[in-house]
């Protein structure tokens, strides 16, 4: 049985340097590159829609912090989710470029399910936009 996971772009909205950043806004290519062992399968490329306007997700909760240059945003969140794994906890932190194109930053996953821990990992997110 192949096994997919779908991760979302989980409230990471932010960006990196002196001035304050734009908010990441628009549509991007959203990579997550392991950094260390990892016991999930390979997580495909995903296309996601960042908007900050729009309100956090529902299914989502837990802590998420912008910083007051608006360049990083810090996160540890548990999502409900998927058929394969019940929840997603992500956390990590993602540093935004000025203009807000491009963002990366470790994040760590672990998807859950009724039995335990299915696949946990640490990988280094990035997003372009495209």
């Amino acid at each position: 049985m192949r096994t997919t996971f779908l991760v979302v772009a989980v409230l990471l909205i932010g960006c990196g340097s002196g001035e304050p950043c734009q908010p990441a806004d628009g549509v991007y290519r959203y990579r997550l590159t392991p950094a260390g062992a990892t016991t999930c399968p390979a997580i495909a490329d995903q296309t996601v829609e960042l908007d900050p306007q729009a309100r956090p997700s529902t299914a989502c909760h837990g802590t998420r912090h912008v910083s007051s240059d608006r360049c990083t945003v810090t996160f540890d969140q548990e999502c409900q989710s998927g058929v394969v794994y019940q929840r997603l906890f992500i956390r990590g932190e993602i540093t935004w470029s000025e203009d807000g194109a491009h963002g990366s930053g470790p994040v760590r996953l672990e998807f859950r399910s009724e039995e335990g821990v299915v696949c946990a990992g640490n990988y280094t997110a990035s997003y372009d936009r495209i």
